[in-house]
């Protein structure tokens, strides 16, 4: 199955932390993290860093509007607080949570080619971790509420790839044909589980990328795992679009 999800445009994917707080109420800093939000067997949740680190979220107006979903992966803007939770590496308050499009990785099938689409778009960087392939990326596009584009990680299974120590994947991007005005940026995140096991027996990663300004490419990734046993690595790919579009 094809899944239609919207892009998320304009996500600030930024790594470094906010501004200090200064108000002594708080604790250490305001932060923000890259996390995968886990559920709780009382309904409650809590954010795991892809370092491994955790924070336990302190109840607030932003925690009871938010409809928590396990795996889901998050911008989390956050107070830390000097109070410690047992368990938890950090707490804090919460200031804002801000959904990444997570999906899975999918097959290709002749059945799927065409819904899938193979509109061009840059992967701007790629970074595996926390159990995800994390893409930031850039299309163009008419940006507005009604054109909505789609984006897949696949295994294509039209093809034979020949032998190789990386699994074959494919960057996956339909336009739905959405006039391509003006650029957009995003963030979108691949769940590994599906492939886990390959991942066993191999080098690391091929992922082919139908690029704005360069066509097909064919990025290769190689993988490592951390003293925790989880897969890393990290890539900044050289096929953004000229530098006279700006990003809005």
């Amino acid at each position: 199955m094809v899944w239609s999800l919207c892009l998320i445009v304009a996500t600030p994917f930024f790594t470094s932390c906010l501004d200090d707080n200064d108000d002594p109420a708080y604790g250490i800093s305001s932060e923000m993290q890259l996390s995968t939000v886990r559920l709780l067997d009382n309904d409650q949740f809590y954010f795991e860093f892809d370092d491994g680190n955790t924070l336990y979220p302190n109840d607030g107006s932003v925690l009871r509007n938010y409809d928590a979903q396990d795996g889901q992966r998050v911008f989390v803007y956050y107070d830390l607080l000097k109070e410690k939770v047992d368990g938890y590496t950090y707490h804090g308050d919460i200031r804002l949570i801000q959904n990444i499009l997570t999906k899975n990785i999918i097959p290709l099938t002749e059945e799927t080619e065409d819904s899938i689409g193979d509109d061009r778009i840059n992967a701007i960087e790629i970074l595996i971790a926390g159990g995800y392939v994390n893409i930031s990326f850039q299309y163009y596009g008419t940006h507005t509420e009604d054109k909505k584009h789609m984006l897949n990680l696949v295994q294509n299974e039209t093809i034979e790839y020949p032998e190789s120590d990386y699994i074959p994947l494919e960057f996956r991007h339909n336009a739905y044909n959405d006039y391509p005005s003006r650029i957009g940026w995003g963030y979108v995140c691949f769940n590994l589980e599906t492939i886990e096991e390959l991942m066993e027996q191999k080098k690391g990663f091929e992922i082919r990328i139908n690029t704005i300004n360069d066509g097909i490419i064919y990025q290769r990734i190689d993988l490592k795992k951390d003293s925790r046993s989880t897969w890393s690595a990290s890539m900044h790919i050289d096929s953004s679009v000229n530098s006279s579009h700006s990003i809005k």
